[in-house]
């Protein structure tokens, strides 16, 4: 062959090579498109579609719709837009798509739900926080208010109890911003106290929750003084159905058991406190015989024996005679090492450009911490949220909530059967070796039994039916003209139910069993003679009505919105216990309005304010007026600043003042009382927030300021009795901060965010009679009043140098007493010398870092939160000879072997002058724990495509982990000094996620 015949098919071949493969990629390229929608169903223009690791891309269009060829390869669209979150989509074969965008949170487009609407953030000028409920969702605790912790800036959340069923937060905004009542207002799609309040609704169903920290909440009126908490649930979206399906298995322990002496510990405990009614000459003879013999000659000539032998404490510490000296862990014998709580959730949403809907089904179940425990709480939930667009003119929105809520505990409450748990003598049984159960503290109160529903069991069955439904009329030929009305109607029902039976317990009686080696045993009833049933019963229906007509108007560079309303509630309820029976009827009727007007989205007021009626009080002082007054100025709309700190790309200054009002004063409705008045809260703020370096730092801090007045106290000092009198001011001074960065690129994507809060209460000016203990001006309200620690005394010269005169607390001071500080220098220790201490079991400080990350298939969610500035009593008062120590108090005391300067002797149920009411038993309860941990991985799409499915993903999840803290004893949330009550939980949980 000819070189130029070569040279011809080299060329041929490689022409034709390129036409096959030209060819081949014309027929490998697919057709899709689709639309781009927010969270609302609105459509998004402009916004950026693009074939992941490609150059391929197209723009929406002004109606938020694509279209776009890509290879046949390809497997994920990437989707951004101006002020939304980078969005991944599966392509998964699929030609058509409906693709919702997550507004950023922190651009200033994004809308933020007020009072009776809502508004752009950038107009925003109340201090507003804000969680999306996919945060929540990661999360695997079941009550919601518990998911809130470490979120939300100036929003202080205490979990005290980790009990089934009973285990929801405290929330506090801003402090505890009333004496009584401190609940904040719960709004649920727009209406007030739902019944059921927060804690039970399903995360997956929340689409935000929003917080008023400040005179936005004045719209609100009587109930705003504790802040508003406004939950928004989901709507459907345009698109075709889809059902989505998550599941969790979560395994629960307590964070904190109280450790406690053994029965060997104890014996010991036992002997020093019988020393110790000796006269302090005898004490380290007696404690030699005690320690040899068991036995100690005094110098009289009598004979003193110690509780507990030498031979006694070797078969504690052995255990070689259970029969006769067990040792018991009663914590061991009653409680579980983990139990089980499951979680299943259903979701089907869609809809078409006039129908949006979303149901949603759940179910969970949590069992209780005690072996073969009567304590559990069971949830069935179901939610239908439907939205239809009769025309262009009329809208109509339907919410229906249905839930069942099924609580089980034991006959006697967790803090009797925790209380048992601690106090319970260690050489008593739980169960005798054979297997019977024994008693606890001398009585049938023991644990292992009673926390089991041998003995019977309370349930409460609760169901929950609420519907909501509103009509929006635009007016014709009125542009911005609009009318909504709605009604809602929530019926509730409980079912209650104790049942008891008879139950035995066993203790040693006289002699033994035939084999001549087992003791008898002595059984003991105790319960009712027959089994029986008390029944109880409780009924009630709330009617919630509302009509609110708006305006806006826009004009050149000027926004105006005007807002008028009117709502009324009334409630009816039917309450039954055994034989008793009540029933009430209340009612409430509120007069609302908001004025709003902006310039250029540059200089912002609002006024806000209620008119409103409560049956709290009699008929002449029933209404109130609380007006709001809020303005703002996005100093980053200036020319002068968009010159000269370009780097700033948004900039607000804003502030507020109002008056807020708190008629829950816990006024028996039976006795209406002409002096009661209104709860009167003058709220303030000032706040800046704005975005940097390409929005991708965000920051807001406020700083504000909280006076009470009108608050109510009856003349002997006690909170809210009759007869009532107003009283002084008290006021909350703090600030909060939250401060956060995100990055987002084609495979990485992490955000980092950090908030804290802190606030200081003190009262301003007092009115108490003079008999009456009273806080001092300057100090805060429900400070600790206490003797200051000063050390122990260590030998009796100690005592006899010491120049302090301790006569008004002790005849005798002893080694091992507690020193006092003489406060008030007259060389005396009396009550005069306790002081006020600026802190309370409530912390001056909380906050939280959270960090999302998120690399391809994988992504991790972490949650730090901590708290500061709180103090809690931790003492064993009720310990001594008939009931068991804690073991830090074993571990750190004054003992004649081993004398203290700073740990004091040991005392009997309290009965030293320094047992209680003094700094060295306050601890602090400062706390940094990781909060909430999850790790996820989303399966590869080409894998599940193959059976039908969008999406799945794998995760696995904890709550309350790990705790760095100095309080030890207790878990650093409790609020029960002695330890008696439900511990908080660790959950260790997995799950997974599907789509189709």
């Amino acid at each position: 062959m000819s070189s130029s015949t070569l040279l011809f098919f080299k060329k041929w071949f490689l022409i034709s090579s390129f036409c096959l493969i030209s060819v081949t990629n014309v027929y490998a390229q697919v057709f899709i498109n689709g639309t781009v929608i927010n969270e609302y169903s609105e459509r998004i223009p402009a916004a950026t579609v693009q074939v992941k690791s490609t150059p391929i891309r197209t723009i929406t269009d002004a109606n938020g719709n694509f279209a776009l060829q890509v290879p046949d390869s390809a497997s994920t669209l990437l989707t951004t837009a101006r002020g939304y979150i980078l969005h991944q989509t599966k392509i998964n074969r699929g030609t058509s798509f409906t693709i919702q965008l997550t507004i950023d949170a922190t651009f200033p487009g994004e809308k933020v739900y007020v009072g009776y609407g809502t508004q752009s953030k950038q107009t925003v000028a109340g201090a507003i926080a804000t969680v999306r409920g996919d945060e929540l969702s990661q999360s695997p605790v079941l009550a919601l208010s518990n998911t809130l912790a470490g979120r939300l800036p100036g929003i202080i959340v205490i979990n005290r109890s980790g009990e089934p069923g009973n285990d929801g937060a405290s929330l506090y905004i801003r402090g505890n911003n009333a004496l009584g009542d401190e609940s904040a207002l719960i709004v649920i799609d727009g209406v007030l106290e739902r019944m059921g309040g927060l804690d039970r609704i399903n995360p997956i169903d929340i689409e935000t929750i929003s917080v008023l920290k400040d005179a936005s909440a004045a719209i609100y009126g009587w109930r705003a003084a504790n802040g508003v908490i406004m939950v928004t649930t989901k709507k459907g979206k345009i698109g075709k159905p889809s059902l989505s399906y998550s599941f969790d298995q979560g395994f629960t322990n307590p964070t904190v058991i109280p450790k406690v002496t053994n029965a060997s510990q104890y014996a010991h405990l036992l002997n020093e406190l019988n020393i110790y009614q000796l006269p302090v000459s005898e004490w380290e003879a007696a404690h030699q015989a005690y320690r040899s013999t068991g036995s100690y000659l005094r110098p009289n000539g009598s004979v003193r024996s110690a509780p507990f032998s030498p031979e006694d404490l070797a078969k504690y510490q052995s255990g070689s005679a259970p029969w006769s000296h067990p040792n018991t862990d009663w914590f061991e014998a009653t409680l579980k090492n983990f139990s089980p709580q499951v979680r299943h959730s259903l979701r089907l949403h869609g809809g078409t450009e006039r129908f949006h809907y979303l149901a949603s089904v759940g179910y969970l179940n949590q069992d209780g911490n005690y072996i073969n425990s009567a304590t559990s709480y069971k949830q069935y939930d179901a939610r239908l949220n439907l939205n239809f667009e009769v025309n262009k003119y009329i809208k109509i929105n339907v919410g229906t909530l249905g839930r069942q809520e099924v609580r089980n505990t034991s006959i006697r409450p967790a803090s009797s059967i925790f209380r048992t748990l601690q106090l319970a003598l260690p050489h008593e049984h739980a169960y005798w070796p054979n297997g019977l159960p024994g008693i606890a503290l001398r009585s049938e109160h023991n644990p292992v039994v009673i926390s089991t529903k041998l003995p019977g069991y309370h349930r409460s069955i609760q169901n929950f039916v609420q519907t909501n439904t509103s009509f929006e009329i635009s007016v014709p030929r009125l542009n911005g003209l609009k009318f909504i009305s709605m009604a809602a109607l929530d019926q509730y029902t409980e079912a209650i139910r104790l049942w008891e039976n008879p139950w035995t317990v066993y203790t040693r009686g006289n002699g033994f069993e035939t084999d001549g080696i087992t003791p008898r045993l002595l059984a003991t009833s105790y319960g009712p003679n027959e089994p029986r049933m008390t029944p109880g019963s409780t009924k009630q229906l709330n009617l919630f009505l509302e009509g609110v007509l708006s305006y806006h108007k826009s004009f050149r560079n000027h926004t105006l919105y005007l807002l008028v309303g009117t709502n009324r509630e009334t409630t009816k309820s039917d309450h039954q216990y055994n034989t008793a029976r009540e029933r009430l009827s209340t009612s409430r009727l509120g007069h609302l309005g908001r004025i709003e007007y902006n310039f250029s989205r540059k200089y912002l007021a609002e006024f806000v304010w209620r008119y409103d009626g409560s049956f709290m009080f009699p008929k002449e002082e029933r209404y109130r007026f609380f007006p709001g007054f809020l303005a703002g100025w996005v100093i980053s709309e200036e020319n002068f600043w968009k010159r000269t700190v370009p780097v700033v790309h948004f900039l607000k200054l804003r502030g507020s003042v109002g008056q807020l009002g708190n008629d829950q004063i816990n006024m028996p409705i039976s006795t209406p009382n002409n002096t009661y008045r209104y709860l009167a809260t003058t709220s303030s703020n000032l706040g800046l927030e704005g975005l940097i370096l390409a929005n991708k730092i965000h920051f807001e801090f406020d700083v504000f300021s909280n006076q009470r007045t009108k608050f109510i106290w009856d003349s002997q000092g006690n909170i809210l009795r009759l007869p009532v009198e107003y009283l002084g001011k008290l006021q909350d001074k703090g600030w909060d901060l939250k401060l956060g960065y995100l990055h987002q690129s084609t495979h990485l994507q992490y955000r980092l965010s950090a908030n804290a809060g802190q606030v200081r209460n003190k009262i301003i000016t007092w009115n108490l009679p003079f008999h009456v203990q009273t806080w001092p001006i300057g100090m805060p309200f429900s400070s600790y009043f206490v003797y200051e620690y000063d050390g122990v005394f260590k030998t009796q010269a100690e005592i006899d140098a010491n120049p302090l005169n301790y006569s008004a607390l002790t005849n005798q001071l002893r080694p091992g007493d507690m020193k006092f500080r003489d406060t008030n220098g007259d060389g005396k220790i009396t009550p005069e010398d306790r002081i006020f201490l600026p802190n309370s079991n409530l912390p001056l400080f909380q906050g939280g870092i959270n960090a999302s990350i998120q690399y391809k298939n994988i992504d991790l969610v972490l949650l730090v939160q901590g708290a500061a500035g709180a103090k809690q009593f931790v003492s064993s008062v009720e310990s001594g000879i008939s009931s068991n120590y804690l073991l830090d108090t074993f571990e750190n005391r004054w003992t004649i072997d081993h004398p203290s300067s700073v740990h004091p002797r040991i005392t009997n149920r309290g009965d030293q002058y320094y047992s209680v009411g003094n700094t060295y038993w306050l601890r602090s309860s400062n706390y940094l724990r990781l909060k909430n941990f999850e790790l996820g991985y989303s399966l590869p799409t080409r894998a599940i495509g193959k059976i039908g499915l969008k999406s799945t993903r794998l995760h696995v999840s904890g709550f309350n982990l790990f705790t760095i803290d100095k309080l030890k004893v207790l878990d650093p949330e409790a609020d029960n000094n002695l330890g008696y009550y439900y511990p908080q939980q660790k959950i260790f949980n997995m799950g997974l996620s599907a789509s189709l």
